[in-house]
């Protein structure tokens, strides 16, 4: 016979005002100490205390061993921890579909469960949708939430993309600024460049009647103070046009040299014979520290004498009366190390490499002015690289002196051969001109690293994808290949193992440049047949070291 008071107070379970004290009141009919209701929870497939009762379980291996039987429909009787996991009593769970009715201390007799599985369904139906409605609440919260941060972000980044658009344009106008700027450069350079040569021409025409005119003056046995000025003043005035006009031809490639094997100690006597009228008028003493033989060079005699000449010269005019001049040379390995130091005014340390500049003169005080149009060191460090070589200054500071090393590659002891380049010719190929192919499907880095080797002197060839790459190595036979890894169609590793299975012998060096660089994709690279592994962005000096020959990976 079913017990109509544990209907009535089970059915009281289903108002959620009256839970908790609908819970005690059966509870104690039924003889339990405390009466526990759980639903499941969808999201996370576990029973969890239903709404109105306290959210947490003592927990335990009896807990979870009781709840576990309990998710199967039934009366289930077992013992858990309560109120404390170390605290054992008696429990009995009548189970139905997403809910279980859990008694706490009490046997409860089968008539009494009997009369709680009648209003079970209602009252499992009830919890239930009490709990969806409150995780949809929970959910409608969090989405409320999310909507309002993805409302402040799209503001934000509403914001932020006005100011990036900003930036682009005005740094589209800076772009189109600078390139009208280097139109304009470089249309003023060549103009610069032409002015200069025709200038030069020019005061040679009327310069080369007066010579002849102080010539003939000389061969009539005239003698005077005054013919003498002239003449070294249009010495003077011949020195400056020649200076326009070999930096003109300098700086529009237009020089040429003719080389052949020869001592220095030549060459110097040669520079030491345009330079002594200013060391003689100045009475200055030149030390000279160079053998007369076993400094062989590939040089113009021509060219490479105006260069020490103008050395000499520099020295002696930014010198004291009477002071001295050192000048020598020493094989180095296989190079030659030539050097011109004086006691002069010296050089400021900001002047070190300005000097060589064209028009570029150290500021001099009223009564130590020299004149002349920054032209000299111009020239001769532009000589210097046609022959292969480098120049730099030196100086302790200003009235410290001076002094100015060249050095240029030694010839090896053998037959004089002839040899002709141009100022095109030595800048293309200071390193050899290797042919470097390069894959990467960025075309901004791939300019960039293009220009950057051209300037270097390797001989550059490009591609953006692999297919592209093995086109133009079969044409182009790279003898070095800088491939980045993340390439479309084909990556680096496939595009290394066919230019290897192309090319003609283990000469083709590979070089991984890429963003990856995790001790794992060092080592593949290695077993995928690169030579070296660089790791963007690369530096030109780190590249330089990979590129020269011998140098590892």
């Amino acid at each position: 016979m079913i017990d109509h008071r544990t209907v009535t107070l089970a059915a009281a379970l289903a108002d959620p005002a009256d839970r908790p004290s609908a819970a005690d009141a059966l509870a104690a009919h039924l003889g339990a100490t405390a009466l526990i209701i759980l639903v499941v929870d969808t999201a996370v497939d576990a029973f969890v205390p239903a709404p109105g009762f306290r959210q947490t379980l003592p927990g335990g291996e009896a807990w979870r061993e009781f709840l576990t039987q309990a998710r199967v429909n039934g009366v289930h009787r077992g013992i858990v921890g309560y109120p404390a996991a170390d605290q054992p009593a008696d429990a009995v769970a009548l189970t139905a579909p997403g809910v279980a009715i859990i008694f706490i201390g009490g046997s409860c007799e089968a008539s009494s469960l009997e009369a709680i599985e009648a209003v079970l369904p209602l009252l499992s139906g009830i919890l239930r949708s009490e709990q969806a409605a409150m995780a949809a609440a929970g959910e409608l919260r969090v989405a409320q939430h999310d909507a309002r941060r993805a409302e402040v972000l799209a503001q934000a980044l509403d914001t932020a993309r006005a100011e990036v658009e900003g930036a682009l344009q005005k740094l589209e106008r800076q772009a189109r600024s600078l390139d009208e700027a280097r139109a304009r450069a470089e249309e003023a350079t060549q103009a610069k460049d032409e002015f200069l040569a025709m200038l030069g021409h020019e005061l040679r025409n009327p310069l080369s009647p007066i010579v002849t005119a102080l010539q003939l003056m000389r061969l009539k046995g005239q003698q005077s103070r005054e013919i003498d000025i002239i003449e070294r003043q249009v010495t003077n005035v011949k020195s400056l046009v020649d200076d326009l006009l070999d930096v003109s031809r300098i700086t529009r490639g237009k020089v040429s040299l003719r080389k052949e094997r020869v001592e220095l100690a030549e060459i110097a006597a040669r520079a030491i014979e345009i330079a002594s009228p200013v060391l003689e008028r100045k009475r200055q003493m030149l030390a000279l520290d160079l053998a007369p033989t076993g400094l062989l060079v590939d040089a113009d005699p021509s060219r490479l004498s105006q260069v020490l000449a103008n050395l000499l010269t520099n020295a002696a005019k930014y010198s004291d009366k009477e002071s001295r001049i050192d000048f020598g040379a020493a094989r180095q390995g296989e190079r030659v190390c030539i050097w011109v130091r004086d006691q002069g005014v010296g050089l400021e340390p900001a002047m070190l490499d300005r000097v060589f500049d064209l028009f570029v003169q150290q500021r001099q005080l009223p009564d130590r002015s020299e004149g002349g149009l920054g032209l000299g060191l111009a020239i001769v460090r532009n000589l210097v690289l046609l022959h292969g070589g480098s120049v730099k200054a030196q100086s302790a500071g200003k009235g410290l002196g001076s002094e100015f090393i060249i050095d240029l590659p030694a010839a090896a002891r053998g037959p004089a051969t002839a040899e002709t380049s141009s100022i095109s010719d030595q800048l293309a190929a200071p390193n050899g001109g290797e042919r470097v192919l390069i894959v990467d499907d960025n075309e901004d880095a791939l300019f960039i690293l293009s220009e950057a080797l051209d300037s270097l002197g390797y001989t550059v060839r490009t591609a953006a994808d692999g297919p592209e790459a093995l086109q133009v190595a079969q044409a182009f036979r790279p003898q070095i290949a800088l491939l980045d890894i993340g390439l479309p169609v084909m990556d680096g590793y496939e595009l290394a193992r066919r230019l290897r299975e192309s090319s003609d012998g283990p000469g083709l060096r590979l070089i991984a440049v890429t963003g990856y660089g995790q001790k794992s994709d060092k080592e593949r690279a290695r077993a995928g047949g690169f030579d070296a592994h660089l790791v963007k962005p690369v530096g030109l000096e780190q590249l330089e070291a990979v590129l020269r020959p011998g140098s590892g990976p």
